[in-house]
């Protein structure tokens, strides 16, 4: 299935520009981007239909995050970060309408792992007939005033779905199947820390597959 890529402007206002890692723009090669990670509690959002089911036939639709691809240029002031992000989707048994409604968040984190700025945004997946899976990639523009002669490479671009406490608390729990994986994406790894310990973002991130 075709999906053709969006695109959106996700503008941050950020903090000043720091200084230092002028090193960077001695070199000849390209100052570095920003890396790139999934959220790992955040890769796989599953709906139910309405009810107390939820076994694998009461599955609307199963949509995971297997990748994003991070590109940037500099200027004389910041760097413009292109994002990729490859959304997967399947129907399940319980699905009527042929199409999966999903949201998903963008987040920018300092080199302190704080987080700058984060934007929400929704994207439909159609599945036509005879087609039960699907596939799009959104294509975001990010802008970090980092500062002349400073280097974006300690800051993080997260993505991830929007998740109730019920589908997050699923992800942390789950072992089982997957409707995407015959396409070749698993599911997240579980990841059993709560929100109220202390642990840096960077240590609950899954590293993309570029």
């Amino acid at each position: 299935m075709t999906q053709w890529p969006t695109r959106a402007i996700l503008a941050l206002a950020l903090i000043a520009p720091l200084a230092g890692c002028s090193s960077w723009f001695t070199r000849k090669e390209p100052p570095p981007c920003p890396e790139g990670a999934i959220l790992k509690d955040a890769a796989r959002k599953i709906v139910y239909r309405p009810g107390p089911g939820r076994d694998i036939t009461d599955v609307v639709f199963e949509a995971t995050l297997p990748r994003i691809n991070i590109a940037c240029k500099y200027d004389d002031t910041g760097v413009a970060v292109d994002t990729a992000v490859t959304i997967v989707g399947a129907r399940g048994p319980a699905d009527t309408t042929r199409r999966a409604e999903v949201r998903y968040f963008v987040a920018v984190l300092d080199p302190g792992n704080a987080i700058l700025g984060k934007r929400e945004f929704q994207t439909t997946l159609q599945f036509p007939v005879n087609v039960d899976r699907g596939a799009t990639t959104e294509e975001l523009v990010q802008r970090i005033p980092v500062g002349k002669n400073v280097s974006a490479g300690n800051f993080t671009i997260i993505v991830g779905f929007q998740l109730t406490r019920e589908e997050l608390e699923a992800n942390r729990q789950v072992r089982g199947g997957s409707l995407v994986a015959p396409s070749g994406v698993r599911p997240a790894a579980p990841d059993y820390t709560t929100p109220e310990q202390e642990q840096s973002p960077r240590e609950l991130i899954k590293r993309p597959n570029l």
